[in-house]
Parts: structure tokens; C-alpha cells; sequence
């Protein structure tokens, strides 16, 4: 191994070190949520000094708005490129035990008329890893339910019955999480201003701009600095089961049903942000960061730093260079355009003021 390669991985090893720190620290399934500030000294240590924002021309000229302004749309990432997008997992099994299990006592008592459960019984459900099927083929065996027939129902047809019914009804439940996530907002930036891909994807087909922002330079303090983050490439969809089932052991309930509305400071709320941080490895070459709005907080626009510098696309179009020229004469940032290298894929920066 030569030496810059061994740099290289080096290098590659330190990001994805620091970034598992991150995760561990700020999206913590631990319900006390101890490390919050020491997560976001740990982020803010690793936040580029330019973050890059690859953009169109638009006929509604929101573009030049961003350069004249400094704001940015946060947009819905339902309707992003990425259908999995903001999505999350949950295995409503393990839901089910946590719910059921929680309130096994008085379950067991309201279900055991008789008291025909033993102790050993009971204690084999509290480390059951499917309660309901298991308590429900129980109680069906204890107190046998009898057909119009006169025979008597299976205990285990009885015990999948009742577990897909209320498999539904858990579900339901949890469905309030996904509905937040809807609301969650976003805007996306990027460590690398060259690749060929994005600015095909997202600067119309090289015929659009890159903004570049340091986002360093407005301090830890600052929410939109607090806010912002890299996303994690992973192999698998992320998965909110541990989140809710801290959500069910500690938020209050009404007629015994879980209340959302009333959740407890107990609940890493940052669940929703770490949902929209976890992409596809496929995506990695995208080296993204976003500023993510969850939990339905309603924030429509960011306003960022003033731009470092834009560059503009090898094939930008004379009037759209001439606009983002007389912007930066009048707000004093550098311009630079695309070049396509002769003999290699690559693209090269070639400042125009």
C-alpha cells in the first residue's frame, strides 16, 4: 500500500469513527438522553468549512432569490428522488411485548378470573418474546371456548386470531410516528462541488449553480448549525423499534390507550432527524449533510450564511451567468465556472471574479 492510499483509508476509518460517536451520542435509544451537548460539540468539530448546494435556474428565479437573500426552502422529502426517503421500520412483535408486558399483572388479572395461571406461568410470559400469542393460546387452554358445533376451538387458531387483531390495533398506534416524520423538513448539501453526477441530477444537466456556505463560521450555538448533520449510509431501512418502546414505557395513558400527545421528556424526540439522515450506501457518493426540521415543527425556510462563492455549470447559459455575475459584484462573493478537462472526467473550477 503506497502512502496516500494508506492516508486515504485512514482518513475514510476517522469519518466513519467519529460519525458512529455522533450517533451513539445524539440518537441514543437511552430515554434520559445524558449526551446531547457533547454530540453536537463532537458534529460541529467535523462540519466542513464548505457545504455545497447544487441548484437549478428556474423560471420563478428562486435560485437568484437564494443568492440575493440568503434563504433557503425546506422541502418535503416525500416527494425527493429517493422513495425511501425519511422512512422507518418497526417489528410491531416487539411493540407488542413491550405494551402487553408492561402491564402483565394487571392484564393477567383482569383475563384470570379464576386464577387458573401459576406463577411459573407467568413467569415464562414475562420473557416471552411473543406475549400475545402466547398469554391468548393460555388463557384458551385454561378457559376453552366451545363451538356452536360443541366442539372446542384450538387454543393456537384461537391465539393467531387474537394476535392478528391486535397486531392491527398496535399499528394503529404506532402509526402516529410515520405521520410525524411527514412533517419532517429538509435541505441538502454536499462536501463535494466536482462530481459529475450531481451536477446532472440536480444543476440541470450542468446548466445550473452550486452554492457554496460555511456554515462553520456561525458557531455551535446556532440552531442551523445544531440542526445540521451528516447523513449515514447504511444497508438497511432505520429501524424506530427501540424509540417507541421507550415511548410506551413512559408515556402516560388514558383509558388505557397510549397518549402521543402527552410524551414524556423522556423520548429522544431526534428519532426523526436521525430517520432522515439514514440513506442507501448507493447514495454515499453524494457525501450529503442535511439540516433537518423534524417532529413537525412548522419551518419552511432557512436562512443561511452569506455564500462563500458559486460556481457555475460547464454549460450554464449566458444570461443566468450574467445574472449571478452582477448578484456577486453587488454582494461581494467570488464566482467561479465548471471547465470539462480534456483529456480526463473531471471538472475544474475557473474563477470569473
Amino acid at each position: 500500500m503506497n502512502g496516500n492510499s494508506y492516508k486515504l483509508k485512514k482518513s475514510l476509518s476517522a469519518g466513519i469513527m467519529w460519525k458512529e460517536n455522533f450517533k451513539k451520542l445524539m440518537f441514543s435509544t437511552d430515554p434520559e438522553i445524558k449526551d446531547i451537548e457533547k454530540a453536537f460539540e463532537l458534529k460541529y468539530s467535523h462540519i466542513p468549512t464548505s457545504l455545497f448546494k447544487y441548484r437549478p435556474f428556474d423560471s420563478k428565479n428562486h435560485s437568484l432569490n437564494i443568492l440575493k437573500y440568503d434563504v433557503l426552502h425546506l422541502s418535503d422529502p416525500t416527494k425527493f428522488n429517493d422513495p425511501f426517503d425519511c422512512s422507518l421500520s418497526v417489528s410491531v412483535e416487539k411493540l407488542g411485548n413491550t405494551f402487553f408486558i408492561k402491564d402483565m399483572d394487571k392484564i393477567i388479572k383482569e383475563s384470570d378470573s379464576k386464577s387458573k395461571i401459576s406463577k411459573e406461568e407467568k413467569e415464562k410470559l414475562k420473557i416471552s418474546q411473543n406475549f400475545i400469542y402466547d398469554h391468548s393460546k393460555l388463557l384458551a387452554e385454561k378457559y376453552p371456548i366451545k363451538k356452536d358445533t360443541g366442539d372446542y376451538f384450538k387454543s393456537d387458531e384461537i391465539a393467531e386470531v387474537m394476535t392478528k387483531i391486535i397486531n392491527k390495533e398496535l399499528s394503529e398506534i404506532y402509526s402516529f410516528f410515520p405521520k410525524v416524520l411527514k412533517n419532517t423538513r429538509v435541505t441538502c448539501f454536499s462536501e463535494d462541488n466536482e462530481s459529475i453526477l450531481m451536477w446532472s441530477h440536480y444543476s440541470d444537466h450542468h446548466k445550473g449553480l452550486c452554492i457554496e456556505y460555511n456554515f462553520k463560521e456561525i458557531g455551535n450555538n446556532d440552531f442551523r448549525t445544531r440542526l445540521l448533520s451528516p447523513v449515514f449510509y447504511e444497508d438497511e431501512i432505520f429501524n424506530a423499534t427501540k424509540y417507541i418502546e421507550n415511548f410506551i414505557k413512559h408515556v402516560p395513558r388514558i383509558k388505557n390507550k397510549l397518549n402521543p400527545s402527552r410524551a414524556t421528556s423522556k423520548f429522544n424526540i431526534f428519532m426523526y432527524n436521525y430517520a432522515a439522515l439514514v440513506k442507501a450506501k448507493e447514495w454515499s457518493y453524494e457525501k450529503e449533510w442535511r439540516h433537518v426540521i423534524g417532529y413537525g415543527i412548522d419551518i419552511k425556510f432557512l436562512q443561511t450564511p452569506k455564500p462563500k462563492s458559486i460556481y457555475l455549470g460547464a454549460k450554464v447559459l449566458k444570461e443566468n451567468k450574467n445574472e449571478v455575475l452582477k448578484i456577486a459584484r453587488k454582494r461581494n462573493f467570488n464566482v467561479y465556472q465548471m471547465q470539462m478537462d480534456e483529456s480526463k472526467f473531471t471538472l475544474n473550477p475557473k474563477k470569473l471574479l
